[in-house]
């Protein structure tokens, strides 16, 4: 496309959109208008409801190619798709319960502003209904296997109960209350830590504070990610979104669920 007619399709999306559009292009992937529309809309409610200033990785799977869908909003930098999880356009990526995932690139031990030990937020959009009990993780970053001390989000696990932790050596777990929709685990402090399912609060616990795992390795998304890049406990389940960020209250949780769940309703993608 000439300069000029880029410039002019760009004019009068938010800035920060614009830069994504822009670290998309030249990536090689493209954004449709209609795309550059909605997600315009996503951007400037964020930034209206307040949590768009508390990220630090937003990755948005539904998207219209593999390009856009793994490249980080707010970071610009590509997260990779590890042994071939499968995308669908305007659903996201669902790895094959065995080797596939994808690996966000965001090491909280290294590339945090706003996450923090005691003050982080992370979260994931998964569009699978699982009646299954099985040892799966939905979003995590691990110091060991069998551990609690990192950060994970677990939908339903093999006691068919939904876990969380953020930072901590202990977890919050709950009996699970279906596996879809948007999963936000939250801690406001070094004692506190509490999980969400569509933007409400359904277990919340004392917290021991752990250290941010230095292990080299970003969060994964469809997998549990350990020191040396290695992985475990994947799922199937399919994934529309993956966000990090610092700690949210609750009515600043609800919007993001608001106003992300407006994007996918749009889609038709929503559950």
């Amino acid at each position: 496309m000439h300069p000029l007619r880029r410039r002019m399709r760009l004019s009068g999306l938010d800035a920060s959109l614009v830069r994504w559009i822009e670290a998309v292009t030249a990536a090689g992937g493209s954004v449709g208008g209609a795309r550059a529309s909605l997600l315009d809309d996503l951007v400037r409610r964020g930034k209206s409801h307040g949590w768009w200033w508390l990220l630090d990785a937003f990755q948005v799977y539904a998207a219209e190619n593999t390009t856009a869908a793994l490249m980080d909003m707010v970071r610009r930098v590509t997260a990779t798709n590890v042994n071939s999880a499968t995308f669908t356009a305007d659903q996201g990526y669902a790895g094959d319960g065995a080797t596939s995932l994808v690996q966000t690139n965001f090491d909280p031990s290294t590339d945090a502003v706003r996450y923090r030990r005691n003050d982080a937020l992370i979260g994931c959009y998964n569009r699978t209904t699982r009646a299954s009990n099985t040892a799966v993780v939905n979003v995590g970053c691990q110091k060991n296997s069998g551990s609690f001390e990192g950060a994970y989000i677990i939908t339903r696990f093999s006691d068919g109960k939904a876990y969380e932790s953020v930072n901590a050596s202990d977890n919050v777990n709950v009996a699970t209350p279906g596996t879809a929709g948007f999963w936000a685990a939250n801690s406001v402090d070094a004692t506190h830590q509490a999980l969400y399912r569509n933007g409400i609060s359904i277990a919340a616990s004392s917290k021991t504070s752990f250290a941010i795992p230095a292990l080299s390795v970003g969060f994964a998304v469809g997998a549990n990610a350990r020191a040396a890049a290695t992985y475990n406990s994947f799922t199937t389940d399919q994934h529309a979104m993956f966000v990090a960020a610092g700690s949210m209250t609750d009515d600043v949780i609800l919007a993001f669920y608001s106003d992300f769940q407006a994007y996918m309703t749009a889609l038709g993608t929503q559950v």
